[in-house]
């Protein structure tokens, strides 16, 4: 009968703690969001990371895309 009430207990508290430990990452993301905003002299109020990261995003692969016209460019040539 103690082994029932036990687990349950034991599964709490790992979820519990990573509950914490999940609080403690979102915090350090919103900490270095706030540092990119600061480095591209964003209002830190409105920056958004995800749009920081998908114009990012947008932009290595136009880079991408770049790089294979050109390969197929210069193969032509």
């Amino acid at each position: 009968m103690i082994m029932i009430i036990t687990r349950p207990m034991l599964i709490l508290q790992n979820a519990e703690n990573e509950v914490q430990k999940l609080k403690q990452q979102l915090g350090r993301i919103s900490e270095l969001s706030s540092q990119l905003a600061v480095r591209f002299c964003e209002d830190e109020k409105t920056f958004r990371l995800e749009d920081l990261l998908s114009t990012f995003h947008s932009f290595c692969e136009l880079v991408q895309q770049c790089r294979k016209v050109r390969t197929f460019a210069i193969r032509s040539v």
